[in-house]
């Protein structure tokens, strides 16, 4: 009995050796421990996305037709595998679309999943929905934040001079300045 709870400790704790021995009805088994295949994720080149530059021209299109004001847009695809157990790896792709100001996130993410839907149609068999993962972010430029954190930075004093860098040090109600105008903006449907 204690010899097989020792075995078993082991086991779980991964000290056993490399050779296990097994009585077997009066006579012992030698067998090597061979460990689980597994493939790092390096080892294995990641395939391009089915028509990646398709859906990328397409969604550039399709998001300046809709809001041909955007500025700084920036569409692209980010590969990588992502660990789902018994040494497996899947393969996910990132839609990372980027802009400057403009209109919020719920706009463009409508576009995206438009583009999306049509795509995945005429890619079934190749690609399915939980491969891809899209991001949208919405940045800000340094006067559009500024702009928006003046107004916070008249409740410490008036016409209190600001820059990027005392919009991180200056509070209201324990909140930083820079916090308050990023929430301000991220709630705007559009920033001009």
């Amino acid at each position: 009995m204690f010899n097989s709870t020792k075995r078993f400790l082991k086991k779980i704790a991964r000290i056993d050796p490399k050779n296990t021995s097994q009585n077997i009805g009066g006579s012992t088994i030698s067998s090597p421990q061979i460990p689980e295949p597994t493939i790092l994720p390096q080892d294995e080149p990641i395939a391009p996305l089915y028509k990646e530059e398709e859906l990328k021209k397409e969604l550039y299109e399709s998001i300046f037709e809709c809001y041909p004001d955007i500025k700084n847009l920036n569409i692209n695809i980010v590969s990588t595998k992502i660990y789902i157990g018994n040494g497996r790896y899947d393969d996910k792709y990132y839609l990372n679309v980027t802009w400057e100001n403009g209109v919020s996130e719920c706009r463009i993410n409508s576009i995206v999943n438009c583009i999306l839907t049509d795509y995945l149609d005429d890619a079934r068999g190749n690609v399915n929905k939980s491969m891809i993962r899209p991001q949208l972010i919405r940045m800000f430029t340094e006067e559009v934040i500024l702009q928006v954190s003046q107004k916070y930075a008249n409740c410490i004093a008036q016409n209190l001079p600001i820059n990027m860098h005392n919009i991180h040090c200056f509070k209201v109600g324990e909140v930083p300045i820079y916090d308050l105008a990023i929430g301000e903006l991220r709630l705007m449907n559009e920033v001009k």
